[in-house]
């Protein structure tokens, strides 16, 4: 089961990364999904060979340590592949997208996939009888409740990191009880040191600190915020806020042509604006535009409440009692009035 859950956890956070990492469309999701069925296949297909491996029970004991600890090493390897590979304003080729997206996969989803086999293997061994069926059955169940853990909880309250953090904990707490399943004392012993270790080495070296670092180098990070919409990133360059969503400079502050030209003249086609829709962009200074028509009612329309919330902290304009800010899709919210 853990084996279930553990891969659908990391699998919707490889997504999220590699959308961000892309700037990300459907064909980027189709690359991801397609190219973890294959490697995840071609491991399966190496756990044909499971049995003939002596010493089984040690090599599974370290396979399942490498397991644990390769998500946030392969998250950690995406952000420092984009920014030695792909800096801020290169768009990626079909080409590259793939390659990339193979690589990147590769030794999760070859240890993912012969971990399946071998776990199966072993299974069937000790009750004398196949037991696929069953095995597939549990690793489905971990995989739903995976699915569940992380799209109703972690990723409206967490960060990828400190979600990973969580996943290495509780993968590390079941191969402690596999091992003690095995009497197997001083493997478990043993255990619980690197567990405590390599959790104390990602807290102290704050690692996503790290990132920004290496992703915005030469500016300062002001805001880093994450919901299930994607990760927000605010930084700081000679007075100038430049606002990032899932990879993408989305805008900067201090633009004020761009604001102007996007409200007057829309404003100017009405004699006497006192309703407004804005959908996005509050944040930017449109809204300090639109204000100069004295407005009795801005409705503003915002589907990822982080940006919002940092739009609240850096934008006073947004606290204004005329501006009502909503957190859902503007086409859905009009459809509903008309």
């Amino acid at each position: 089961m853990i084996l279930g859950f553990s891969s659908i956890f990391t699998q919707i956070y490889f997504v999220r990364e590699f959308l961000d990492l892309f700037h990300g469309n459907e064909i980027v999701i189709g690359i991801v999904f397609s190219s973890w069925m294959l490697l995840t296949g071609l491991g399966a297909w190496l756990g044909r060979f499971f049995n003939r491996i002596k010493g089984r029970l040690g090599f599974i004991f370290f396979l399942q340590i490498i397991f644990t600890i390769l998500p946030l090493l392969t998250i950690l390897k995406i952000d420092l592949w984009r920014s030695f590979l792909f800096p801020s304003g290169i768009t990626a080729s079909f080409t590259q997208i793939l390659y990339s997206v193979f690589l990147l996969q590769l030794p999760f989803c070859l240890v993912n996939g012969f971990l399946f086999v071998a776990y199966t293997s072993m299974l069937s061994g000790y009750s004398n009888e196949n037991r696929s069926g069953q095995a597939y059955s549990m690793e489905s169940l971990g995989s739903v409740i995976g699915g569940m853990v992380v799209n109703l909880i972690l990723l409206w309250h967490l960060d990828n990191f400190h979600s990973l953090l969580i996943l290495i904990t509780l993968n590390f707490i079941a191969v402690s009880i596999y091992i003690s399943i095995l009497h197997r004392v001083w493997q478990k012993g043993l255990l619980v040191i690197l567990m405590m270790a390599i959790n104390l080495i990602f807290i102290k070296f704050d690692l996503l600190k790290f990132v920004e670092q290496k992703l915005f180098s030469e500016q300062q990070v002001v805001y880093h915020q994450s919901s299930p919409y994607g990760t927000v990133v605010v930084t700081k360059n000679d007075g100038q806020f430049n606002f990032y969503e899932n990879g993408l400079m989305a805008f900067s502050s201090g633009n004020e042509i761009f604001n102007e030209e996007a409200v007057h003249f829309a404003m100017i086609q009405h004699p006497d604006p006192r309703h407004v829709l804005l959908v996005s962009g509050g944040i930017s200074g449109i809204a300090e535009e639109i204000m100069k028509y004295h407005p009795v009612e801005i409705d503003y329309f915002e589907l990822n409440p982080a940006v919002t919330e940092i739009g609240l902290n850096m934008n006073k304009i947004l606290s204004d009692p005329i501006v009502k800010i909503h957190n859902e899709d503007a086409r859905g919210y009009l459809k509903r009035e008309d």
